[in-house]
């Protein structure tokens, strides 16, 4: 089973900025979204703002479409803790009628890649 990198949520707090690097926590996933800051719709504000640390809810409160959800798996570098693609293919993901609508998955649901289209 392929296993993403490991990240301490300590860790994940060093790329708030500072450093000129933005990471950002999305259920229990790690994005380094630095590259994505200028092209992101809602504003770099946003992410700048929640580099560092976990951005779960915020994500999942704005109501990110499915082409949305799907672009976090671009920017993902590992995961919090002892989390592997086994575990990701445990969380529900979006069905075909949410995408459709646009509205993000329910709380602590994430985004599955096993099950996205190729």
């Amino acid at each position: 089973m392929e296993q993403l990198r490991q990240y301490s949520k300590e860790q994940v707090a060093k790329h708030n900025g500072d450093d000129g690097t933005y990471w950002l926590i999305i259920d229990g996933f790690v994005h380094d979204l630095t590259d994505f800051l200028e092209q992101h719709p809602g504003g770099e504000e946003i992410l700048m703002s929640l580099a560092g640390g976990d951005g779960t809810e915020c994500f999942e409160d704005v109501g990110h479409s499915y082409d949305a959800q799907k672009l976090c798996l671009k920017y993902r570098i590992g995961v919090i803790g002892e989390v592997s693609l086994a575990h990701a293919g445990n969380i529900q993901h979006v069905d075909a009628k949410q995408a459709g609508r646009g509205s993000p998955p329910g709380p602590g649901r994430g985004l599955n890649p096993a099950a996205l289209p190729n």
